[in-house]
């Protein structure tokens, strides 16, 4: 073997053991690979050319910059061997480099962001890389809180080039999710998901009960005057006829009483009535009946303490 045919094999054997081993192809590190978007960092290599290999992170309209090269190079929506090939392109087409090697490797993920808020034990915000579900994303942030409602929001942002349109809300039943067949509930996300889990409805109950308090409504449809009343230990001991409902109009804000029976409900005359989340239920005091009460109380009293001491007086002769 002659001298210039060992010094070329030479330069051939080193060139294909710098070059990326196939591992590490489309991300050099043990991150899943997604295709790329804004606040992603990515790992460049032009071999030969340590001036354009570089760690970058995508900007917020999806693109990278590099130096000698004009424009910016749009990276965004594309997978790390598509990024390869533009940056490769981009070299070659501004005569910078006549064949460059491109390897690109992802660092981190930016692009993919899920937060969950609201009534789950750690409000978290992860990066959706992989296969990422619904249930993955509740039990990233501990599960719900005792407090939560039976419903789960998802807003979706809107995609790239439809940023005008409105976000999309899904609205998923927190039971069916956890059932053995909520399968179409558990949806996958992938990145720019908000998910918020209100906290449940409650009903206030006042007035003349043995225990006022604010009471959970799990289900609209099976909360009730009665079941309220049994939660606040029943009517007080002077209930007057007179009873109402405080509701909140959602739509102009306003507040409507409305008139229950509630003599007529307890003896179940009328039809029991449901209550909404957020509804106030008063049960006004028979204030007459509470003054006639006292003033026997007090009479009876009095009264006693008189006999009482005829009798101490009689005693005494």
């Amino acid at each position: 073997m002659n001298l210039r045919i060992f010094a070329i094999t030479v330069l051939v054997c080193g060139c294909i053991a710098a070059l990326p081993s196939p591992a590490q192809q489309g991300g050099g590190t043990s991150l899943p690979v997604e295709k790329l978007g804004p606040n992603d960092l990515i790992q460049i290599q032009v071999f030969g050319f340590p001036e354009f290999s570089r760690v970058a992170r995508i900007s917020e309209n999806g693109t990278i910059q590099l130096p000698l090269v004009k424009q910016p190079i749009p990276v965004a929506g594309k997978l790390p061997p598509e990024i390869e090939n533009v940056i490769a392109d981009t070299l070659r087409s501004a005569e910078l480099v006549v064949n460059p090697a491109v390897t690109v490797s992802i660092l981190e993920y930016g692009s993919h962001p899920v937060t969950v808020a609201g009534a789950v034990k750690n409000p978290t915000l992860f990066q959706a890389v992989g296969h990422v579900t619904l249930i993955d994303a509740i039990t990233r942030a501990g599960g719900l809180a005792q407090e939560a409602g039976p419903e789960i929001l998802v807003n979706r942002r809107p995609t790239a080039g439809n940023e005008g349109k409105p976000i999309i809300t899904q609205h998923i039943n927190a039971h069916a999710l956890f059932s053995e067949d909520g399968g179409e509930s558990n949806i996958l996300l992938t990145g720019g998901e908000e998910i918020r889990v209100p906290q449940v409805g409650k009903v206030y109950v006042l007035g003349d009960v043995k225990g006022t308090g604010a009471f959970p409504v799990t289900d609209n449809s099976d909360t009730t005057v009665l079941k309220v009343l049994s939660l606040a230990g029943g009517v007080g001991a002077y209930f007057s006829a007179e009873a109402y409902i405080i509701r909140r109009d959602e739509i102009s804000g306003t507040k409507h009483r409305i008139p229950i029976d509630l003599k007529g409900i307890l003896k179940q005359k009328v039809p029991d009535y449901p209550l909404l989340a957020d509804d106030i239920f008063f049960v006004a005091e028979d204030n007459k009946r509470r003054t006639t009460n006292l003033i026997l109380d007090r009479l009876s009293t009095y009264g006693a303490a008189i006999a009482t001491g005829l009798i101490i007086y009689t005693a005494g002769k």
